[in-house]
């Protein structure tokens, strides 16, 4: 799968985005993950409430916190699985909202499953994100928010870790916090790994 996360990113980068879109949705089925045709927003505003509903059931009673202590993922068809994640996301965060919000959902219940993975810190970041603009929870979002710092701060998600600073410091910590609160961020994430590193 490294060779059409590649593509995907390349498409990206080329401003083909629903070609980056669409091309991340078949990898995804090769995977084992079937998500609505891109451009179907009704099937897609379908699967996000489901998909929503399913992890806040999976999380029941758990703080977020405690999620920084499950054990790390190894099966490497799951870590293919939401690197292919994290790779659409980037596309779908410029033209498809609905496809992102639906990858983050999918990427965030993994580590309940499977162990967090390298780029796990990204994906809580954007569910901070995902999960205040459904329920308007902001200090939950916020918790989602620090989770995510916490684990790009350890050495096995550097690759990850300037996409959380810029995703925290942007899109989750101004809801919360004083907004210079996250400037600090946005100065350090400059100097990390980019997320390209995820293949």
């Amino acid at each position: 799968m490294p060779a059409r996360n590649l593509k995907t990113s390349l498409l990206t980068h080329q401003g083909r985005l629903e070609a980056a879109c669409a091309l991340g949705v078949e990898t995804l089925g090769l995977l084992g993950v079937a998500l609505p045709d891109p451009g179907d927003q009704a099937a897609l505003g379908q699967a996000i409430g489901a998909a929503f509903g399913a992890y806040q059931q999976a999380l029941g009673d758990r703080e977020v916190a405690s999620l920084r202590d499950l054990p790390p993922m190894t099966d490497p068809a799951q870590l293919a699985l939401v690197n292919t994640l994290a790779v659409m996301i980037a596309a779908a965060f410029q033209a498809n909202p609905n496809l992102m919000a639906l990858a983050v959902l999918t990427a965030v219940r993994l580590p309940l499953l499977h162990g967090t993975a390298p780029v796990s810190p990204f994906i809580y970041a954007l569910y901070g994100v995902t999960h205040h603009l459904a329920t308007g929870d902001y200090e939950r979002a916020y918790r989602f928010g620090q989770l995510a710092l916490d684990l790009a701060a350890r050495p096995e998600h550097v690759a990850a870790r300037g996409g959380t600073k810029f995703v925290f410091a942007a899109l989750v910590s101004p809801w919360a916090r004083p907004p210079w609160e996250g400037y600090p961020h946005f100065e350090q994430q400059w100097s990390r790994p980019s997320m390209s590193a995820i293949r």
